[in-house]
């Protein structure tokens, strides 16, 4: 049995709350290599990942015992959330470009060529966030176990308990299509 098969969203909280140190570090182990695989792929290297992902941790714990996170999100994806948040703030620190989106928006059209593709991304962000927060428990972890683990349909089958690849690579289309339609519907919202 994997660590992570040993505590379910509701044991995490609890172990954060009661300061269960085993909880805390296999939740700590679980989702680092999400958040790193997402900052070597945006200009990091692995001592960022490991920064801003203990930054970021600290802040998960904080919230939860303060009572901010409400658990309307798994908890990967709120950690997930603040990392992306903490790595783009750093990148456009290390360009010595300080951008609050929402004051700049009415002056869009006097920032750099390179300062208006970081807001596009900054809100492509947000919107693929609003679908996968929407998107039902097994899609998330079955599109989190293909693209950002890089499983194979044999294991994700395994793991998630379809009989065969062929039914996981179907339920993945299936996922896929519903996350695009939530995207582009969150899209056209705006």
């Amino acid at each position: 049995m994997k660590e992570s098969e040993l505590y379910n969203e509701k044991d995490f909280i609890e172990g954060i709350m009661t300061n269960n140190h085993f909880a805390i570090a296999s939740l700590y182990r679980l989702h680092f290599p999400l958040i790193e695989q997402f900052i070597l792929s945006n200009s990091g290297n692995h001592h960022d990942a490991k920064d801003v992902y203990q930054d970021a941790f600290t802040i998960l714990i904080q919230n939860i015992r303060k009572g901010v996170f409400r658990q309307d999100s798994k908890i990967g994806t709120y950690l997930y959330s603040i990392c992306r948040r903490q790595w783009l703030k750093e990148l456009n620190r290390r360009r010595h470009v300080v951008i609050d989106f929402h004051e700049v928006a009415p002056y869009i059209d006097l920032l750099t060529e390179e300062d208006q593709e970081i807001t596009k991304q900054e809100i492509r962000f947000e919107r693929l966030d609003h679908a996968l927060i929407n998107l039902s428990d097994n899609c998330q972890n079955l599109i989190k176990r293909f693209y950002l683990l890089r499983e194979s349909m044999e294991q994700i089958a395994k793991a998630i308990g379809y009989t065969n690849a062929a039914n996981a690579k179907n339920q993945k289309y299936k996922c896929l299509k519903r996350l695009k339609s939530l995207y582009f519907a969150k899209q056209h919202n705006q």
